[in-house]
């Protein structure tokens, strides 16, 4: 892959994973007035306030059951203990998993480490660097909405809109 414009066509490629910054990190971080997927407000962080440099920590709560956590990955797994929600699907057997890495783990049980699969070809590979550099030989016969993910060997519904998450 060149940063540049030039030469591998492997711009034209979608490589974007969605791994930036969710509405949760976002209510954490900007201050947002609202608190979606379980966020409760920490009313008693212990941060003593913004005198003399001191930097107020923000805390992700469980409205289920008051479990803290510092990190918004740790946070949104918890959550979907309570929530049932599994968005990884393993493409092979169709097992749906809480977490990515859980489920990865798991698709090693299928294919060892090959869990990138061509979408035009059907070879196996093993990292995302290789079938990236392999789909540059089938560039001109992608589809226009073409996207890397498409060779994952799981399906990702984390980014997906949960239906029914607040029921009273």
């Amino acid at each position: 892959m060149d940063g540049g414009g030039g030469g591998s066509g492997l711009g034209k490629l979608n490589l974007g994973f969605g791994l930036g910054m969710g509405l949760q990190d976002k209510v954490l971080q900007g201050g947002l007035p609202c608190f979606p997927g379980g966020l409760m407000p920490n009313s008693n962080d212990g941060s003593g306030g913004a005198m003399g440099g001191v930097v107020k920590q923000k805390w992700y709560r469980c409205r289920y059951c008051g479990k803290r956590f510092a990190h918004s990955g740790e946070f949104t797994y918890h959550l979907r203990i309570h929530t049932g929600e599994k968005p990884y699907q393993c493409k092979v057997c169709l097992r749906y998993f809480r977490g990515r890495s859980t489920m990865i783990c798991h698709l090693k049980t299928h294919s060892g480490a090959l869990m990138y699969r061509c979408t035009v070809c059907g070879l196996y590979f093993s990292t995302l660097k290789l079938v990236s550099s392999h789909m540059e030989l089938h560039k001109d016969h992608l589809p226009p909405d073409f996207n890397i993910e498409q060779t994952f060997m799981y399906n990702d519904h984390s980014k997906e809109p949960l239906s029914n998450l607040d029921v009273p």
